[in-house]
């Protein structure tokens, strides 16, 4: 069979109702590499079927050719988030850079990381990534609009304005910012006539570009603090030592205490990567702190926010302490609230346990020992 005929075969099996036959045939496509199929590739790249975008796109960083460079470019700012990343990761190959493979990546962490990569190494080719990664989830973007500052494009100022009034108070804040620095006359002059879109410090009230503020938060409070540099200072100074110095999300960049920061990334950011994870097999459970798949019998009798959590994990969280043998607020609210539910941590096991196995302690405060341990240790 010629090349064009294979080829066309495979375009209409992308379009079949049967999902097992239109994966099979994107994993053909995405196998193609004769100059021949490149025409009819590049004719498909605007099909209105989604899941044929994406197969070619996904196909398209196999061809070395200015043609497959464009239609790559031009698929950035397809409506549909799944064919931009696609086109993200088919530059990124194309290309030879990793952050910009980075940015096409399912997980938000990683495409945040990608776009501040490239703040550290502004070149005019990524003007275009930085301005599809505007549609998207507000973190990026935040970063997006963050690093086109560098980059000094005015082609970026209609782009932006496009958002300009969406999102959250920080996002517009950002997108301003982003504007003026750009020379965009329009947001200058209703700034200097008080109708910009700045926020004011949670403390003094006095309203500052974003840059200027620093966020903090705290699973006590359920809005994140704006605070100025002279507020802030004092709000770390009020910390109590044994919930440590604040650090840094590397996704949203609010500052939370240290224990409350998993694997760089806060309270909000871990749930929203949660929610974005494919849901455990059936039988199992994913667990909502350390977002690993579980089986059922690892899943603790007491859940987090309502979330299921390994035995392993609550465990984790409890002993979290900047300062050991102290424990942390958090720490001490959740078993006082396991303790009024009838469960202890026994202290061997490392799980709790119902009130009726532990024998020894009678108090969460207390060092606790279930039935089973107590029995191993008298043997």
């Amino acid at each position: 069979m010629q090349v064009p005929q294979r080829v066309e075969e495979i375009l209409d099996h992308l379009r079949d109702p049967s999902f097992e036959i239109r994966q099979d045939a994107a994993r053909k496509l995405k196998g193609t590499y004769e100059d021949e199929a490149l025409p009819l590739l590049l004719h498909a790249a605007t099909d209105e079927d989604m899941d044929v975008r994406l197969a070619v796109v996904d196909s398209l960083n196999n061809f070395k050719s200015q043609e497959a460079e464009e239609a790559l470019i031009q698929a950035l700012f397809d409506e549909e988030w799944e064919v931009k990343w696609a086109a993200l990761r088919g530059l990124g190959s194309l290309w030879g850079e990793t952050h910009i493979r980075k940015m096409g990546d399912k997980l938000l962490e990683k495409r945040v990381s990608g776009i501040e990569a490239i703040e550290k190494k502004p070149n005019p080719k990524y003007i275009k990534p930085l301005l599809a990664m505007l549609d998207d989830e507000e973190e990026v973007q935040v970063a997006a609009a963050r690093t086109l500052t560098r980059l000094r494009d005015p082609d970026a100022i209609p782009h932006l304005k496009d958002i300009q009034n969406e999102g959250s108070k920080e996002l517009r804040a950002i997108v301003e910012e982003t504007l003026i620095n750009l020379g965009d006359i329009d947001t200058i002059r209703a700034q200097s006539n008080g109708s910009g879109a700045q926020i004011a410090c949670d403390v003094c009230q006095q309203m500052l570009p974003l840059s200027f503020l620093k966020k903090v938060g705290s699973w006590r409070e359920d809005d994140i603090l704006y605070l100025c540099q002279f507020h802030y200072e004092e709000h770390v100074e009020k910390i109590q030592p044994f919930e440590g110095k604040l650090k840094t999300c590397k996704v949203c960049k609010t500052n939370w205490p240290k224990t409350d920061v998993n694997e760089g990334m806060c309270p909000n950011c871990r749930e929203k990567r949660y929610y974005s994870m494919d849901p455990a097999p059936e039988g199992q459970f994913r667990c909502f702190l350390s977002h690993k798949v579980r089986y059922e019998r690892d899943k603790s009798p007491i859940d987090f926010k309502g979330f299921p959590v390994s035995h392993r994990s609550i465990y984790q969280l409890i002993q979290q302490s900047a300062k050991a043998p102290f424990l942390t607020s958090q720490a001490i609210k959740i078993m006082q609230g396991a303790f009024d539910k009838g469960y202890l941590m026994c202290e061997q096991c490392r799980t709790f346990q119902p009130l009726k196995k532990i024998v020894k302690g009678e108090d969460f405060r207390e060092e606790c020992v279930c039935d089973n341990c107590d029995q191993r240790g008298a043997s």
